[in-house]
């Protein structure tokens, strides 16, 4: 439950955080609209593991899919500084349903997720809008040796839910607006329980929107401030989480298939001097100090049951180089960065030597933050996720 309280809490404090915080000191108070849309999606699964591509009990390929959300929301005014900066932002939260025509071995999975979106460019009647969707699905039908040992996607009950994607909306009227777009969705859980191949999506979407207020959304154009020099900064985090893992038995049994329900913890020490730029990105280098206890972790058998062999807890540490690039957005950020380890114990089949960072994380209160990453290798491979809290360090700007 605790990964699934954190997405549910960023979820919130990202919408109360649009709504109640500001960047500026203007004393006039925002003005917000709100509205409700249902959107459709009818589109393509991916075919990026076995399972999807045929390897079910049914035989037969899960190439196609539709879904239907429902959301909430509020376009923005422009009356906060980054409202300004993004030219008019919308956000909110949105209920989704997805149908794969595979009920009995993959489920129809529902998704809480919290949405933003902001235009890339403006016409007189219409918007061509990016917008990113974040949350938590549920309701899969998960691996499962006996009853489902098939799904290779989902070994969970529980996923992360993103979607990325484009559209262009067009007003129909001063309460209506209708948009049309594409959309990538992913469903994950980060390598918490395998197997965990993932589902990916592809499909273009139609969405109805219904604005409540009584006239179209007056948009206050002001200046937005200098940002001025380039501002340096530290952050330290401190992150936790866990993995299964596959693992060679004492009398070398592989448990490539087995996955058993042995799981391992993960723990991080990072600290990352970088400069912010612009209102917007920020980029810098680091370091990652890590423990993860599956590393040349090594299993017995005891009564049918696999269970851990203790071992040099010192050969599960390493130290690795990490960049960090960081998309601002008011409080919150969309981190990423690509790092390697420069030193660590030698095992065979390990995790190759370059590793990726992706993730998020809110300032919750001055310059503390909440944080979660997926780190991943050969980028498409989740490791496992960091569930973090740290700290940022302003330094003073040079005069």
């Amino acid at each position: 439950m605790f990964r699934q309280s954190m997405i549910l809490l960023f979820l919130g404090l990202l919408v109360v955080d649009a709504r109640s915080q500001t960047l500026s000191s203007d004393a006039q108070k925002a003005k917000k609209y709100h509205f409700t849309g249902a959107r459709y999606h009818y589109g393509f699964v991916l075919m990026t593991n076995s399972f999807v591509r045929g390897e079910n009990g049914s035989g037969k390929k899960l190439n196609a899919y539709n879904a239907f959300d429902l959301k909430f929301g509020t376009q923005t005014d422009g009356s906060n500084t980054w409202e300004q900066i993004y030219d008019f932002p919308y956000y909110g939260i949105g209920l989704y349903h997805a149908n794969f025509y595979n009920d009995k071995e993959l489920g129809n999975p529902i998704s809480l997720y919290g949405f933003w979106g902001y235009p890339l460019r403006r016409y007189k009647r219409g918007t061509l809008n990016f917008g990113l969707s974040l949350g938590l699905g549920w309701n899969w039908v998960p691996f499962d040796e006996e009853n489902n040992p098939w799904n290779v996607a989902i070994g969970s009950r529980n996923t992360a839910y993103i979607d990325i994607g484009t559209n262009y909306s067009y007003w129909l009227s001063k309460h209506f607006e209708i948009n049309g777009g594409l959309s990538f969705t992913h469903f994950s859980n980060g390598a918490v329980k395998k197997p965990n191949k993932g589902i990916n999506l592809f499909a273009p979407t139609i969405e109805m929107r219904y604005h409540f207020s009584s006239e179209k959304p007056i948009y206050q154009k002001k200046e937005i401030p200098d940002f001025g020099k380039p501002q340096n900064e530290i952050f330290f985090f401190l992150a936790a989480g866990s993995k299964q893992q596959s693992l060679n038995s004492g009398e070398s049994e592989n448990l490539e298939n087995g996955y058993q329900d042995l799981y391992y913890d993960a723990f991080t020490i990072s600290g990352v001097y970088q400069r912010q730029y612009t209102h917007t990105f920020k980029a810098g280098l680091g370091i990652d100090i890590s423990y993860d206890e599956s590393v040349g972790a090594m299993v017995e058998k005891v009564e049918d049951k696999y269970i851990k062999i203790p071992d040099d807890e010192l050969e599960k540490i390493s130290l690795g180089i990490v960049s960090n690039f960081e998309k601002v957005i008011h409080r919150f950020s969309l981190i990423g960065g690509i790092g390697a380890y420069i030193v660590r114990k030698k095992f065979e089949d390990q995790t190759p030597v370059i590793y990726m960072r992706a993730g998020m994380k809110y300032h919750f209160w001055k310059n503390f933050f909440l944080g979660v990453n997926v780190r991943a290798h050969n980028f498409s491979v989740a490791d496992y996720t960091e569930w973090n809290i740290g700290h940022t360090f302003k330094l003073a700007k040079k005069q």
